[in-house]
């Protein structure tokens, strides 16, 4: 049981006030209008009884506040409002005397903190899939001769399963676990594609998204695959990544990103003579970088106009022997949103 006290401030429903004080849907009408309003500019009980006490247009409001109904509005007791309550006064009428469902703005801030602690934002995932590959008429063609009879249909079998963590309202961590499988995988050689056997691989993968502001935002993430068959191609045992976004201001906004390749093996695309074998690439480092600016800062329009760097650091790096990808390049262009 909770009483209200002359500091506090009154919060009624027009319901409330009704069954409080009298029967009649007029009166009721009138009074619960009037405390409402008076309640909502008034600082405290006290002062909200002298004005209704001193009020001379209803004497029915003069007399509910100086109690000559039986009580007065600071001597109402208010419950907490659960099942029990409610159940107990409904059954004698007097449901008015549990809290109502209007809270203050520090009470939903105060509730609202509450619910979040019983609220779980953990999220568990699991996945499975199969995917069928068929060779086409394409890499049939161009198959190395002594592999053009073995290509058959590559199917992968892949599974998985993590946690994505909620730390804050800003930061959440996600952690994930997988096994894949894949039989008959085809590869494509100087010579042409190939049946490069069988594959299995288990790893680990965490990513993480960090907001500190508005206005800034970071992700990074890692992986690391521990093939069990040795050796595959195209298929780093590690690497990672990491970039941030930073909105200058309304109509600027930079992205900067970076990532790591581990070293790895691959079947070379150039040399004839390494046509069967695997040969090892170096790790590498790739930086990018981005500037763009929203067209509908200026124009009545979705989209954007960019200005990109890859490889800003030039850096030599290739998928397969022999096919060196590209060093440091600028691209330009628009980006529309429909």
């Amino acid at each position: 049981m909770e009483k209200i006290d002359s500091g506090e401030k009154i919060e009624m429903t027009l319901m409330e006030v009704e069954r409080a004080y009298t029967s009649s849907p007029i009166t009721s009408a009138v009074f619960g209008a009037y405390v409402l309003y008076i309640a909502h500019n008034t600082p405290n009980m006290t002062e909200l009884k002298d004005i209704l006490a001193a009020n001379s247009v209803s004497p029915f409001l003069s007399r509910v506040a100086t109690g000559t109904l039986g009580f007065a509005c600071g001597d109402v007791v208010m419950v907490e409002r659960n099942e029990q309550a409610l159940e107990h006064f409904r059954r004698r009428g007097q449901e008015w005397r549990v809290k109502p469902l209007a809270w203050t703005g520090r009470e939903m801030s105060a509730a609202l903190a509450a619910s979040r602690k019983r609220i779980s934002t953990d999220i568990r995932y699991y996945h499975g899939s199969r995917g069928v590959h068929y060779p086409g008429i394409y890499t049939r063609a161009v198959a190395n001769d002594f592999a053009k009879g073995t290509l058959d249909a590559e199917v992968m079998d892949y599974v998985s399963g993590g946690t994505k963590v909620k730390l804050d309202e800003r930061l959440d961590l996600l952690l994930s676990l997988f096994h894949s499988e894949v039989s008959d995988r085809i590869d494509k050689t100087a010579t042409g594609y190939v049946n490069a056997g069988g594959l299995r691989a288990t790893g680990v993968e965490v990513s993480s998204h960090w907001r500190p502001t508005d206005d800034l935002a970071f992700f990074g993430g890692g992986t690391w695959t521990n093939p069990e068959t040795h050796p595959v191609s195209r298929l780093p045992r590690w690497t990672f990544t990491a970039g941030g976004t930073w909105a200058i201001c309304d109509w600027l906004k930079w992205t900067l990103d970076g990532q790591y390749i581990g070293s790895m093996n691959a079947y070379s695309v150039r040399a004839e003579a390494d046509r069967a074998n695997l040969r090892k690439l170096d790790d590498a480092f790739v930086f990018n970088t981005r500037l763009a600016v929203p067209l509908a800062s200026f124009l009545p329009v979705k989209g954007e106009w960019y200005v990109s760097v890859e490889n800003f650091t030039n850096q030599h790096y290739c998928y397969y022997p022999g096919y060196p990808m590209a060093g440091a390049m600028i691209w330009t262009g628009v980006k529309l949103t429909f």
